[in-house]
């Protein structure tokens, strides 16, 4: 699913004509290869079952385009009712599929921490997008794997291994350059 801000950052740039330059672009395959390397994919049982992250990021990349072109003529909050209302009915029409099990009244209480975090995240991301650009805020997604990283460490103690931290440094530093990169082409546009 990290790969959706290098998708976005090309729908960005594609759909919404929006300015993409190439250091931008190689900052944001930086950021997708830093997640590749925590990650650390295994090609080896690669089969029809890759299709569903990838269709997630295609999905994902396209909600946060749509966000980007919505904030432009709605407000946030009815951005967030409806692609929360968008999940929910997908949610639902996947049951059937994904099967469905009865859930216990501390289960329930999860889904509505779940469900609450869920919309706080969402109206940032929504936020973000109606004051930067895709290809700005895209790759700063890849900061998820850090925040992963970092929990796992404090709630159950799980270190990083090396390889982790690598990915997580080549991370930080793409979506520190992009921000850079976007401050200093702000001062240009300035002049």
């Amino acid at each position: 699913i990290f790969v959706s801000p290098v998708m976005t950052t090309a729908l960005s740039a594609l759909v919404l004509k929006e300015n993409v330059g190439w250091r931008r672009w190689l900052a944001t395959m930086a950021g997708f290869v830093g997640a590749m390397i925590i990650v650390g994919p295994s090609f080896e049982e690669v089969g029809w079952a890759v299709l569903a992250p990838l269709a997630a990021a295609f999905f994902a990349a396209l909600r946060d385009i749509s966000t980007r072109s919505l904030s432009r003529i709605d407000n946030g909050p009815s951005i967030l009712f409806w692609s929360m209302f968008v999940g929910m009915v997908g949610g639902f029409i996947s049951l059937p599929i994904m099967g469905a099990s009865s859930v216990s009244n501390e289960g329930w209480l999860l889904f509505v921490g779940a469900s609450a975090m869920l919309a706080a995240s969402n109206r940032l991301i929504i936020a973000a997008f109606k004051f930067a650009s895709g290809a700005i805020v895209a790759p700063l997604k890849y900061l998820a794997l850090i925040w992963a990283a970092a929990l796992g460490y404090l709630i159950w103690g799980d270190i990083p291994s090396l390889q982790t931290a690598l990915g997580a440094v080549i991370v930080a530093m793409a979506g520190l350059y992009i921000w850079r990169r976007e401050v200093i082409l702000e001062r240009e546009r300035q002049k």
